[in-house]
């Protein structure tokens, strides 16, 4: 880059306050806690570094290949470097392999890869007023933001509010600058990451890099601030962020951009911070650009994508909708049919409200034939391939297994049969205890706010409200379903352990090494109170029989869990509302049947025994017989099987 139009560049930087910060200084309030983990990445080491196997493992395959893509990433960088390649060849022979997460993601085994960003490549950026005037046309090499899902253009074509409208029929598009970029056809929106490259032999330096890249950064964080400016909601946690990848050769930078308000009527300043720097020649220093990048992605589609949404949402609706959280439905792997189902907070009509009641009282009764032939006002035929029923008709079932600690010695009992098999006991323990804490946040509720839950889904009470005194930790699902009679099922399923069993069971599993679970059980604790199991029942019941009808053909499936989602390890957060997340495959009542079937736990018909406890039973004087039949024993029936509680 010429010289003259790099003093140009700095000058009008230092023109619109935009400054380039220092790792020595300190981070923004606003966004110190992700550019601290952007540095705790920064300090892995190839050796020891392990990809760690979780439960969503299958969901996220390119999690167990970092080591691998870190160590052909050096491979790379070096081969290139030797060939000393020019900025091309760089570009083309890492840029994709390092940014490779942006296009796996999300992946799911039924659909495929959803693609939820895109990219433009050295594509001229329209700059505002003056400023277009000032700089000299020339594009970023590459810049990554949202691709235009059916959901966002959806929200971008509804009609802007009148605050907002330069005249009627404008729409969300028309007023709120969405995309930098001249082309409105399948526009990219909202970009969030900004890639500036230049070859090892570039008499660019770095400095030269951050400079040309400044006002396409400045760009970017204008378009978010412009869209939170015109939104209701005032989130100052949630403030403007772009992140800035440059690189030069083998070595790669990474910084965070955002806005530093003005203070004493100062103007705005744009700030961007380095936060990591390194060469891809070393394996420790690939391996962290990858975990970075994996950040990056993470981010951008957990937070910054739901946020844009949510404030799009706000515009069009005029309200703060965030009382209740569904993951997007353009994610296939977080989506179910039930993510439109949630109304804009204070906004469900009367008829709304007489719908989901009426359905709710007709649901209690028995869904027979003749329930659905007086529904649908006709008779129900007599075929062999088909028949009909009315989608008006439901049935709500919640099925809960609890544990208390009365109710535990009668569970192990049952599982360890006449002689209280120790290996039964200490193994059912540590299942129940494991399978608890798996999960990163664990809902606790009363007894009492247990049975609210039941009464509110089904209409029934089947115990007092001051059956069950103690807190729970549950783990929480519901499902839509057709059943063998082709009735709509709508089901609510959860393992309720009570603490002081959680305790008891802890000390029967004997564990022979200190549980990580458990430790950190108390950090993922989230307590659930009145108003947030009201605000789910009303959200599930809030949806049309047409809703439902789609959700049972599709058997939707989803997991209930704490909002807002824990961002830190030290610090949880006090539960606002409960989210819905959909998953494949159902987790809490297949847990339930396998601790309660009694095959899983029974003796087997053919049983050894060794010589030396043969003879050992025979010198107590036990014969042969009842040795094998002691080893066959058949689990006694227990008349206390109130743990078992399902409609």
């Amino acid at each position: 880059m010429a010289e003259n139009n790099l003093k140009n560049l700095r000058r009008l930087a230092k023109k619109y306050n935009i400054r380039f910060r220092l790792p020595c200084e300190p981070l923004p309030g606003c966004h110190a806690d992700t550019f601290k983990n952007i540095e705790e990445l920064g300090r892995y080491r190839f050796e020891t570094y392990a990809e760690n196997a979780s439960i969503r493992s299958a969901e996220e395959p390119w999690a167990r290949q970092t080591k691998s893509r870190a160590e052909w990433l050096a491979h790379r960088a070096a081969r290139l470097f030797k060939q000393n390649r020019n900025e091309a060849g760089w570009r083309f022979g890492l840029e994709n392999d390092v940014l490779r997460r942006f296009a796996v993601e999300v992946a799911c085994y039924e659909t495929g890869t959803n693609n939820l960003f895109e990219d433009r490549a050295e594509e001229f950026i329209l700059y505002e007023g003056i400023l277009r005037s000032e700089l000299k046309k020339q594009g970023p090499d590459r810049v990554y933001g949202l691709k235009n899902t059916r959901n966002l253009d959806s929200l971008l074509s509804s009609l802007a509010p009148p605050e907002l409208a330069n005249e009627p029929g404008d729409t969300v598009a028309d007023v709120i600058k969405h995309t930098p970029f001249s082309s409105d056809i399948d526009p990219l929106l909202f970009p969030f990451l900004v890639l500036e490259a230049k070859s090892e032999s570039s008499s660019s330096g770095f400095d030269a890099i951050q400079i040309q890249s400044a006002f396409p950064i400045r760009a970017l964080l204008k378009l978010q601030e412009d869209l939170q400016s015109s939104s209701p909601i005032s989130d100052p946690a949630m403030a403007p962020l772009v992140w800035f990848l440059a690189c030069r050769g083998d070595a790669w930078r990474v910084y965070g951009a955002y806005l530093a308000p003005g203070q004493n009527e100062s103007p705005t300043s744009y700030e961007i911070s380095l936060l990591w720097s390194g060469s891809l020649l070393h394996k420790d220093q690939a391996l962290q650009l990858v975990l970075i990048v994996d950040y990056i992605m993470d981010w951008a589609r957990d937070i910054y994508r739901l946020e844009i949404v949510r404030h799009l949402k706000s515009i069009v609706t005029g309200q703060i909708s965030d009382q209740m959280s569904f993951q997007d439905s353009d994610i296939f792997s977080t989506c179910g049919s039930v993510f439109n189902w949630i109304p804009p907070p204070q906004s469900i009509t009367a008829e709304d409200i007489a719908e989901s009641s009426f359905t709710a009282n007709r649901d209690q009764f028995e869904s027979s034939l003749s329930t659905h032939e007086a529904m649908l006002n006709t008779p129900i035929p007599n075929t062999e391939l088909g028949s009909i029923r009315s989608a008006f008709i439901s049935n709500f079932r919640f099925v809960c297994l609890y544990i208390t600690s009365d109710l535990v010695p009668s569970l192990l009992e049952m599982i360890g049969g006449k002689h209280k098999t120790r290996a039964n006991i200490e193994s059912v323990s540590r299942r129940l205890i494991n399978f608890v804490t798996q999960f990163d946040e664990v809902l606790v509720m009363s007894g009492r706010d247990l049975e609210l839950l039941e009464m509110l889904w089904t209409g029934v009470n089947h115990s007092s409200l001051e059956a069950y005194p103690e807190e729970f930790f549950v783990i929480m699902e519901t499902s839509w379903y057709f059943s063998s009679s082709w009735d709509i099922k709508r089901e609510i399923s959860c393992l309720a352990i009570s603490r002081t069993a959680f305790d008891m069971l802890k000390k029967t599993a004997n564990f022979r090494v200190k549980h990580k679970g458990i430790d950190k059980l108390e950090r993922s604790e989230r307590i659930c109170h009145e108003k947030a199991i009201r605000d789910l029942v009303d959200c599930l019941k809030s949806a049309s029989s047409w809703q439902v009808l789609l959700a049972a053909i599709s058997c939707t499936l989803v997991t209930i869990y704490p909002f807002p989602l824990r961002k830190r390890h030290d610090f949880t957060p006090a539960l606002e509302a409960l989210g819905f997340g959909y998953i494949r495959e159902a987790r809490v009542q297949p847990f339930i049947q396998t601790i309660l079937s009694r095959k899983m736990w029974a003796p087997k018909k053919h049983v050894t025994v060794s010589r030396q406890e043969m003879n050992a039973a025979l010198r107590s004087g036990m014969t042969a017989e009842e040795v094998f039949a002691s080893k066959r024993d058949r689990h006694p029936r227990h008349t206390d099987m109130s743990f078992k509680h399902a409609l």
